[in-house]
Order: structure tokens, then C-alpha cells, then sequence
């Protein structure tokens, strides 16, 4: 478990841009108005921007996961490690599911706070992680995450 996780930090280190990046992506629904765009449809905006960047992550983080390495030739000095290939393997998935969901969820702070969940037809006063965790949707949405890189990592490897 400890390998698995050390595997896990140094991806995260190596894309740690990410974050910032997605939080920065986050305030285009903030700053559109400013430029002319119409107010009313920035809720719908956010919520595209949000689920646009975490798609792109997805598809960024899947072709990558073991395909740059494998070209570059660091998989075969992390193989000769004394890691196991479950360990690598899971360290490279769980940084990437990490670095996926966590840029969507900071691309949607900003437009989460600044929107409340009655401007898109939520109910006045529900919360934004209730309306996010309730019902099928989440699992739903992890599914079609782990789908997302695990079938950019197929193409990305076949490819090179």
C-alpha cells in the first residue's frame, strides 16, 4: 500500500498544475458578463466549463498514465524497481482518478458560490454536495470517468 501511494504522490507532483489551472477556469462564468455574455445563461456555462474540464482531464490523464512513460523509457526503471506491478499500476490509476475529479470540482467552486443551486432550477435552500451526491448520478458519473481514462489509455498505448 505504501508503494501504491508513493506512486500516486509522484504523479500528482509531476501534474500538479492542475489544480491551479482548474481553479482558474473555474471564474469563466464570473468574468464572461464583463465581456457582453448574457448573465442568465452563466449557471449553464459553469456547469459545461466544469464538466468540459474534467472530460479533458480524463481524456489528458488516460493517454498518459503509462504510454509517455512507456516511450520515454521510465516504465522499464520503474519495473526494475522494487515495486510490483499492481503497485504501479493502482498508484497510476488512483493519481489519475484523483487529478480528474478533483479539476472538476475546483473548476465548479467558483461558479458554485457565486450561483445559487434555485438558479438552475434546484429547491432554494438544498446544497450544491446534496444535489451533487443524491441519487444515481455520482456513481453513474464515476463510472463514465473510469471509462473515460481507462479507454485513453488503451488508445494512447495502442497508438504508440
Amino acid at each position: 500500500m505504501r508503494k501504491l501511494l508513493a506512486v500516486a504522490a509522484r504523479e500528482l507532483r509531476e501534474r500538479w498544475l492542475l489544480f491551479p489551472a482548474s481553479l482558474v477556469f473555474g471564474f469563466n462564468p464570473l468574468v464572461l458578463p464583463a465581456f457582453g455574455v448574457n448573465r442568465q445563461v452563466m449557471p449553464e456555462v459553469g456547469l459545461m466549463t466544469s464538466f468540459g474540464l474534467g472530460a479533458a482531464a480524463a481524456v489528458l490523464m488516460g493517454s498518459t498514465m503509462l504510454a509517455r512513460d512507456a516511450s520515454n523509457g521510465r516504465l522499464g526503471f520503474l519495473f526494475s524497481r522494487p515495486v510490483s506491478w499492481p503497485a504501479i499500476w493502482g498508484g497510476k490509476w488512483l493519481a489519475a482518478l484523483v487529478l480528474v475529479v478533483s479539476s472538476g470540482l475546483l473548476a465548479a467552486i467558483p461558479w458554485m458560490t457565486a450561483y445559487p443551486l434555485a438558479s438552475i432550477g434546484g429547491h432554494h435552500g438544498d446544497s450544491w454536495i446534496r444535489a451533487m451526491l443524491d441519487g444515481p448520478g455520482a456513481a453513474r458519473l464515476l463510472f463514465v470517468i473510469v471509462l473515460v481514462v481507462g479507454l485513453a489509455n488503451f488508445g494512447a498505448t495502442a497508438f504508440r
